[in-house]
């Protein structure tokens, strides 16, 4: 890599972080890469839709684990994402009405299985109608397939807000918020701006200082 690319790196990153008063924990260049290799298990509507865990399917949870390691590394280019699938499953989401809170207690696996290599689990409901988005709290977590696809933005948007919350980053409230936000993925951005995952500040901080104290 050129000296000019790292100039631009390095003032990509100090315009990225501003604001962010609290210094690193420790320096950046020296931090190595985060890892996330999930164990990705899907529930009964994931293969209808996206195709075969052997085939479409399991190329659609790459891409989305792919671009939402991208958009951490944009946001935070001295800090090195890797997200991968280690492995899959299934899981069964309930018929009918569900609450959130209860699927993710009741329903969504515990743990990854023996002798895998993955070091957390990532649940995909795919079911179109239900109204909720996620639930996030290392090791696990629980995101819905949003109905907007194939475009993948929205899916990768909702995605990379539940991952947020591994990091250290808090959902925000969407009537009081002055800022379009991945944290408020309700509106109509989806937490997009300009084409990027946007964090408002305050957990664009909790995000980078979570990810410099990584491993949890």
């Amino acid at each position: 890599m050129g000296t000019a690319r790292y100039r631009w790196l390095a003032v990509a990153g100090a315009a990225l972080l501003a604001g962010c008063t609290r210094p690193p924990a420790r320096a950046v260049a020296t931090t190595p890469p985060v890892r996330i290799a999930a164990f990705v298990v899907v529930d009964q509507h994931f293969e209808p839709r996206f195709g075969a865990l052997a085939g479409n399917g399991r190329a659609r949870l790459n891409e989305w684990l792919y671009l939402a390691a991208r958009q951490f590394q944009l946001a935070y280019p001295g800090r090195r994402v890797e997200v991968s699938v280690a492995g899959t499953g299934r899981w069964t989401l309930p018929d009918g009405p569900t609450r959130l809170a209860t699927v993710y207690r009741d329903n969504v696996p515990r743990g990854v299985p023996h002798g895998s290599r993955a070091n957390c689990l990532i649940a995909v409901a795919a079911r179109p109608d239900i109204n909720w988005g996620g639930m996030a709290s290392w090791p696990r977590l629980l995101f819905k397939a949003q109905v907007h696809e194939p475009t993948d933005v929205y899916t990768t948007g909702l995605l990379c807000h539940e991952m947020s919350h591994w990091f250290g980053a808090v959902d925000l409230d969407d009537t009081r918020l002055p800022e379009r936000s991945v944290m408020n993925y309700r509106d109509a951005t989806g937490g997009w701006v300009d084409g990027r995952i946007a964090w408002d500040n305050a957990n664009r901080c909790r995000v980078r200082d979570g990810l410099l104290r990584w491993p949890v």
